[in-house]
């Protein structure tokens, strides 16, 4: 019979990163998501024996999705913003983009240790679905049924509303 470890009811928060300008600059919510992210890291000794080294087993494995964040209490724009705050601090890092039905894996980092106010560690890569949508809405603009000729405009009116030189 295998037995399963329990969890460590606890975690770890080093003390210079609490008193560091970075932490001390985030909102409520993102140091909040900080600490939920934190709770997920797993450790285990590695080593020889008298050499034992605690080492993140998961470290850019770490999943946070939308869902969890709303049963934590925030809205997506609060969690977005959280997450945004906290890789331009260099707290964490996107180990894998999600996408539809795919959560982002996170990773921890110490990027913090070289902020500076006014300075980015990191910044979010753009939404590419806003992209797909915008094409998508193109795509059907124009396959929408033709003008009649009586719809359409005469091509002598098109040109004077044009701003071409």
């Amino acid at each position: 019979m295998e037995h399963k470890r329990k969890p460590w009811p606890n975690f770890w928060t080093p003390r210079n990163m609490v008193r560091h300008p970075a932490f001390i600059s985030l909102t409520g919510k993102a140091a909040h998501v900080l600490m939920i992210l934190r709770t997920k890291l797993q450790t285990e000794k590695v080593g020889r024996p008298g050499h034992l080294v605690w080492t993140i087993v998961n470290n850019g494995l770490i999943r946070f999705p939308y869902a969890e964040a709303r049963k934590c209490g925030m809205s997506n724009f609060q969690f977005r913003a959280a997450i945004d705050q906290l890789l331009d601090r260099g707290f964490i890092q996107v180990a894998q983009a999600g996408g539809q039905h795919k959560p982002t894996l996170f990773r921890i980092t110490d990027n913090w240790r070289q902020w500076q106010p006014g300075q980015h560690c990191a910044i979010r890569e753009p939404d590419r679905r806003a992209h797909k949508l915008h094409a998508a809405a193109a795509a059907r603009a124009l396959m929408r049924k033709p003008q009649t000729p009586e719809e359409a405009p005469d091509e002598a009116q098109a040109l004077e509303g044009s701003t071409a030189p």
